[in-house]
């Protein structure tokens, strides 16, 4: 089966080049996901990423880039918007070099949703959506932005949805699809070193995802552990100040994917303060809750329905944010400790449903069948 997967993810030296670099950094999370799913999906095809570059300051080249046998085909969008509307869908659609069975791409972007339609078109391929999250989501876009993604992604031949509530949103013919939350991933572990105990936050941050709440709470109970916080947002300068205030307040600002593992997997408590939201649980996982679950540390977090009933005992929920301070008041004793948390024994299940390998078979059979119709 060959694969063209049309993506804004980008080989992982060069989205910590952008990170370093950029004046706009590039979100983490769709790099996360696009590049573990790209991964997952490798070994059972023969597959080749169209990425147009999250970036249009110039700091990464078009052009080709082989690694690990699989090969990218850099794409600048550009800088005029008009250009960039008219003739990126066509220049990005003609990057698939060989003929393709399947065409994937990313419904939370115009372009993309553009050229993967043109490139299906022109080789006779289906065409598959991913859709990880709702575009209504999406900060700073108009109503109109998000009603044109959608609609572009209205009538494809499958799709990938990490929920039931994403495909009823973009699915409106009743394609064939498959729901899966995630792909979670297990790199190596290594031990925390030089780093008093501390709880851990990796995220976007924004008083909706409940950094205000989880800084309140922590300044309240005054826990003996220290407060690592790492990620970027529109609570960014108010983070820098808890940082200033607090000592045992560490904000690093946005990091990168592996020393955001690092710190996971250290933390002697794992963190997801999003305020609970119903219309946002129907359509959206917390990734970090998936990489959380992986690490074997304590979390706790806002529920999501669907991680809930997948993974019950193995977190700490609570039903939102705003409940993190009678939380941790009920789980630290009088010197400030941790006790009474549920375990998180969930990565053997984890890796036997969302790993690489469920993942790459689980979706590459799907498509199997898009093929045979």
């Amino acid at each position: 089966m060959r694969i063209a997967y049309f993506t804004s993810h980008i080989l992982p030296k060069d989205f910590q080049l952008l990170e370093a670099k950029a004046a706009t950094k590039p979100n983490p999370a769709g790099q996360n996901f696009h590049g573990r799913l790209i991964n997952a999906i490798a070994p059972f095809a023969e597959v080749q990423v169209i990425s147009l570059i999250p970036n249009r300051e110039g700091l990464i080249s078009e052009g080709e880039r082989n690694e690990n046998g699989l090969t990218y085909r850099y794409v600048d969008s550009g800088n005029n918007k008009i250009a960039r509307a008219i003739l990126a869908p066509g220049r990005t659609a003609k990057q698939v070099a060989t003929p393709v069975d399947i065409v994937i791409y990313d419904s939370l972007s115009i372009t993309l949703a553009k050229a993967a339609k043109k490139a299906a078109k022109a080789t006779g391929a289906k065409l598959v959506a991913i859709c990880t999250d709702s575009p209504y989501n999406l900060t700073g876009t108009k109503k109109s932005y998000s009603d044109l993604l959608v609609s572009l992604s209205s009538n494809c031949d499958g799709y990938f949805c990490l929920t039931e509530g994403l495909n009823k949103l973009f699915n409106k013919r009743g394609a064939p699809s498959l729901i899966r939350m995630g792909v979670a991933e297990f790199p190596e572990k290594k031990e925390s070193i030089g780093r008093a105990p501390y709880f851990y936050y990796g995220g976007a941050l924004f008083i909706k995802d409940g950094t205000k709440a989880m800084i309140d709470a922590y300044n309240a109970l005054k826990p003996d552990y220290d407060l690592v916080i790492a990620g970027h947002g529109a609570y960014e300068k108010e983070a820098k100040e808890a940082s200033n205030a607090n000592p045992r307040i560490h904000f690093l600002g946005q990091i990168s994917k592996e020393e955001n593992w690092d710190l996971e997997c250290g933390a002697s408590l794992l963190i997801n303060p999003r305020l609970y939201r119903k219309d946002l649980d129907d359509v959206s996982i917390p990734s970090k809750v998936i990489e959380y679950l992986a690490t074997g540390n304590p979390i706790v977090s806002t529920k999501s329905e669907d991680l809930k009933k997948a993974y019950p005992d193995d977190v700490n929920w609570i039903e939102d944010g705003a409940e993190l301070t009678k939380f941790l008041a009920d789980h630290l004793d009088k010197n400030g400790k941790l006790m009474g948390l549920k375990e998180n024994c969930a990565a053997k299940k984890l890796a036997s449903v969302l790993g690489f390998k469920a993942i790459g078979e689980d979706f590459t059979s799907f498509l199997q069948t898009l093929i045979r119709k």
